[in-house]
């Protein structure tokens, strides 16, 4: 999967002036305040057990990390230094943050000096209290992304790797979610830095056995698609095909986690030749990827998808080549398309060779090696359709091809495969090709027509699976059921009643 840049994000502006009325809007609530609601969240999380406040917590990161700062995140672990330490907690705590803080610090204190006070100030209005090992691993977190932003690759190993250890020391089930987290932080801290690559299986190993028997859904998914990932980055597929074949993905609620783990299966399946397969998963992922943010891993996807319909024989329609968005980054795989559609060998090679470097980059250019098969065939159907009869020296001019004899073999493999239908004339050195009969007389329109239909069906079903249902929904229904058939049982009684009544004749 395509991991997006993370550069750091220019504050906004926190205070807007109105021209107009002279009044001046509101500040922004300060950084510090903003990690100390979060951190309340994760302490309540922990309190109440309750798994969606720790969630709460986790997705504001993103909007954290894009204005975080070194003095800011110390200003906060000195302030939880004040506030009463849990028992659980170790006394070295604030030691501790201050060592992996001092390795990430990019901003001096004097430039954040002035926010820092204000925000102090904030922070002095309202203290933590019990301070829990969850609180710690979340302001982790923080120290790992802002070393991550620095471009402080060392350090955020470093400082993962404690995060991992100290994981394994607490043992707790309130720590799963803010686990997982830390695990993919780990995983990509030493990606970025390059190397160690067994090191980091053999603890996501580790981390993956121990969410399996916690029953663990977030750290399962987490972990099986950094796993994945490890094992494309560095070309073992096989291991992966096995790893995939032996693993049952968890049902998580976690979308991005579906997502990931969908797009990695597609390209595990399209290096195994499983190309209809491959198209259907890469589908599914598209559909759950989000849709307004996550361009690289949108862009992953989308060429991934191209190349699949090109290796199945097809030829993308011009709209997919028009994505908002993508458009741009889209225009070597829309070359490469055209030539695989008009069967120009010379082209095809032309076009692969301009744009060598991107298809590298995006992972995708020993799929696009295997097109020249397709490209060949493309230019045999042509030869099919416009000729009854021709050489196989004009073949090979044709398809650029380097001597009779590839010609003849590569004529012999589309008569086998079905490509085209003819027959070679070894002692005159021709090719003749045998009548087109009706394709509708043939089964192809209803099978092709059968594919899309269980397409259909399977769309329909993973709508379903997916639907939201509120818990015993079913109890109202029951309940009028109920009230129904009792309805009914009294209703006949009334009726004989009133008969009567009025039988008896009024009564003075």
């Amino acid at each position: 999967m395509e991991v997006e840049s993370s550069k750091p994000v220019q504050d906004m502006d926190i205070e807007n002036e109105n021209t107009e009325s002279g009044e001046k809007l509101p500040k922004a609530v300060p950084l510090s305040l903003e990690i100390l609601q979060n951190l309340m969240f994760v302490k309540r999380g922990v309190e109440l057990k309750e798994s969606r406040l720790l969630s709460r917590a986790l997705r504001h990161i993103p909007s954290i990390r894009k204005k975080l700062k070194s003095c800011v995140l110390e200003g906060v672990v000195n302030d939880m230094n004040h506030a009463s330490v849990h028992s659980e907690v170790e006394k070295g705590y604030t030691e501790r943050m201050r060592a992996l803080l001092s390795c990430c610090d990019v901003v001096s204190r004097t430039e954040g000096e002035v926010d820092m006070e204000d925000d102090m100030l904030s922070l002095g209005r309202e203290r933590i209290g019990v301070v829990h090992p969850e609180m710690e691993m979340y302001l982790m977190i923080l120290t790992i992304t802002l070393a991550i932003d620095a471009e402080q690759y060392d350090s955020a190993v470093s400082v993962s790797k404690t995060a991992v250890d100290l994981l394994a020391k607490y043992n707790r089930r309130t720590m799963d979610m803010l686990g997982a987290k830390i695990h993919f932080y780990y995983a990509f801290a030493h990606e970025l830095r390059g190397g160690d690559s067994e090191v980091i299986r053999h603890v996501l190993h580790a981390a993956y056995r121990t969410a399996c028997l916690r029953l663990d859904d977030v750290g399962q998914a987490t972990c099986l698609n950094l796993l994945l990932r490890s094992y494309i980055l560095t070309h073992q597929i096989d291991v992966a095909h096995k790893l995939l074949s032996k693993t049952v993905f968890p049902s998580t609620r976690a979308t991005a986690q579906v997502a990931r783990y969908l797009y990695y299966t597609g390209r595990i399946q399209t290096i195994q030749l499983e190309y209809t397969e491959a198209h259907a998963s890469l589908m599914q992922a598209s559909h759950k990827a989000p849709q307004s943010t996550a361009l690289g891993f949108r862009l992953a996807i989308h060429k991934l998808m191209l190349v699949v319909t090109l290796l199945m024989g097809d030829i993308p329609m011009k709209s997919a080549f028009a994505v908002e968005g993508m458009k741009q980054y889209l225009l070597p795989y829309l070359d490469l398309a055209q030539t695989v559609r008009v069967g120009d060998l010379p082209a095809f090679l032309a076009v692969t060779a301009k744009h060598e470097q991107s298809f590298e980059r995006d992972g995708n250019a020993r799929l696009i090696a295997r097109l020249r098969q397709n490209v060949i065939k493309t230019g045999l159907r042509k030869i099919n359709v416009s000729y009854s009869r021709i050489s196989l020296e004009d073949i090979a001019n044709k398809l650029s091809l380097t001597s009779v004899e590839d010609a003849e073999s590569v004529v012999m493999k589309a008569i086998r495969d079905g490509v085209m239908e003819a027959s070679i004339d070894h002692a005159a050195g021709e090719v003749k090709m045998k009548s087109l009969g009706d394709v509708y007389a043939t089964s192809e329109p209803s099978a092709a027509f059968h594919k899309r239909i269980e397409f259909c069906l399977q769309i329909h079903n993973d709508c379903i699976r997916a639907m939201r249902f509120p818990d015993n929904a079913h109890a109202d229904e029951l309940e009028a059921a109920r009230l129904t058939m009792v309805r009914q049982k009294t209703e006949p009684d009334l009726e004989d009643l009133a008969g009567s009544d009025s039988s008896d004749g009024p009564v003075f």
